[in-house]
């Protein structure tokens, strides 16, 4: 059995214990909710994002020294499916377009995909004699590179091209 004293220093501890709990609990009600929301308002960091796409392509455009509106673009990425038979995914993302540019400048923009870290991928790939594609991938961006070739009024090769730049998530 409990003395007096005991009984008291029961209830003075529960007393402590029941403040404690509802204090944890107001303090947790008053920050948590705030610091749910800015982590939901936090960007994806993963390389994946919309965000980090237009990002890309601006570092794309300055290394290259080319300049041109990211604008939004939908485009057709090639996939092996079962069976080994040919699927395409549309895909929405950022594009540029350079017209009547230099034609070195695709070279330019296929160098830099290769110089960072994104592999060439065959099923987005092609050449013929007067248009090319190149598609690139890293992890989840996918990119195609294509390119047409100029002519002049006596349909005579000229060193111009018209090229676009397309890259999105692939999920």
């Amino acid at each position: 059995m409990l003395t007096k004293k005991q009984k008291g220093f029961s209830k003075v501890l529960v007393l402590i214990i029941v403040l404690a709990v509802i204090a944890g609990g107001v303090l947790a009600w008053q920050y948590w909710p705030e610091d749910l929301a800015k982590e939901q308002e936090q960007p994806e960091t993963n390389g994946s994002s919309q965000d980090d796409v237009a990002v890309l392509l601006e570092e794309l455009k300055q290394v290259t020294q080319l300049n041109s509106p990211v604008e939004d673009v939908e485009f057709f990425w090639n996939l092996i499916g079962e069976k080994d038979a040919r699927e395409q995914m549309s895909i929405q993302g950022k594009g540029f377009e350079l017209l009547d540019t230099e034609s070195l400048n695709y070279s330019k923009i296929n160098s830099f995909f290769q110089n960072n870290g994104f592999e060439n991928d065959m099923e987005n790939s092609g050449d013929a004699t007067v248009k090319g594609a190149r598609g690139y991938r890293k992890q989840n961006v996918v990119c195609i590179v294509s390119s047409v070739s100029l002519f002049d009024n006596n349909d005579m090769a000229t060193n111009k091209s018209d090229i676009k730049v397309n890259c999105g998530k692939s999920e």
